[in-house]
């Protein structure tokens, strides 16, 4: 049961990321390269230098007023400064970007989610949804 959960959400991310590279590309007018399995990141332009991570949620971008991402992104950020950074997010009334500033996310210690079947806690890192914005495409 565990693994059918996150096998579902994995599919869901998956299938987005292939719906979403063209609409990125077309945006930034760039060439996305999809980055390793297990890569903190999804894409990486190599052009710009820069790395995109692509968030797909089934709710409303104003619905809460933050959204997350996992902290480990920061670590890889914090680890190669050389880089800019891009979080995408997928939402169900759209597409939004949101360049990532340090100053613009805080961290919140002890987060977790059971909606796949167990109890998760992680660090995680919250964008204020004010922050975000719409890619018209």
């Amino acid at each position: 049961m565990i693994k059918d959960y996150m096998k579902k959400d994995f599919i869901y991310g998956k299938k987005a990321e292939i719906k979403i590279k063209p609409i990125l590309e077309k945006h930034f007018n760039i060439n996305l390269v999809h980055t390793e399995n297990y890569h903190s990141f999804d894409f990486f332009d190599k052009e710009n230098n820069t790395y995109y991570e692509l968030k797909t949620r089934r709710i409303a971008s104003r619905k809460y007023k933050t959204l997350i991402f996992s902290h480990c992104k920061v670590q890889f950020i914090k680890e190669h400064p050389e880089y800019n950074y891009y979080f995408i997010y997928n939402m169900s009334d759209g597409l939004f970007k949101f360049r990532y500033e340090e100053a613009k996310t805080f961290l919140k210690y002890s987060c977790a989610r059971s909606d796949r079947g167990f109890l998760e806690k992680t660090w995680l890192c919250h964008i204020p949804s004010k922050y975000l914005i719409k890619i018209d495409y």
